[in-house]
């Protein structure tokens, strides 16, 4: 009876990890290919009082990917970071950032409003939808517009224009 109760609970442990749904596309995307994918357990970009958890995936292109010849400058990054609320974040992950002194303005991304971070040699897309934050940054490389219509498809922005 032990041993069968033991097994019960190895199954069930094993369902619930199996339906475990991946916040990150853990697929190629148009041409770029996953390079690598982590779970992170806290928030990435921390909100006061609010605990998260991120999955974070790394996109290449294809055919540097297939090469193996790229560097860090050739990465696209994405994070989804679950915020533990059922509030809207988007307040108040712009004042986190803001905290930072980081240079943030409002772009309409075909029809969706989401922020534009640039830093010295990166730009990063950010928005919100519902408790999730996206993140996307690309460095110096053109909008991966691909992975951003991707993500925004998974996760539409709840932003509102300022």
């Amino acid at each position: 009876m032990k041993l069968k109760l033991i097994f019960l609970v190895f199954v069930l442990l094993l369902a619930g990890c199996a339906t475990k749904e991946s916040m990150i596309i853990n697929e190629s995307i148009g041409k770029y290919g996953v390079e690598s994918t982590q779970d992170i357990p806290r928030a990435t970009i921390v909100i006061k009082n609010i605990p998260g958890v991120t999955q974070q995936a790394n996109y290449v292109e294809n055919d540097l990917l297939n090469l193996k010849i790229y560097t860090i400058d050739d990465f696209v990054m994405v994070t989804v970071t679950d915020y533990n609320t059922i509030e809207d974040i988007q307040q108040k992950l712009i004042d986190s950032l803001r905290k930072n002194l980081y240079n943030i303005s409002m772009t309409n991304f075909q029809g969706k409003y989401i922020y534009e971070i640039k830093n010295l040699d990166s730009v990063w897309y950010l928005w919100s939808s519902d408790n999730k934050a996206v993140l996307i940054a690309f460095g110096n490389m053109s909008v991966p517009v691909e992975i951003v219509d991707a993500y925004i498809s998974k996760y539409p922005s709840t932003m509102k224009n300022e």
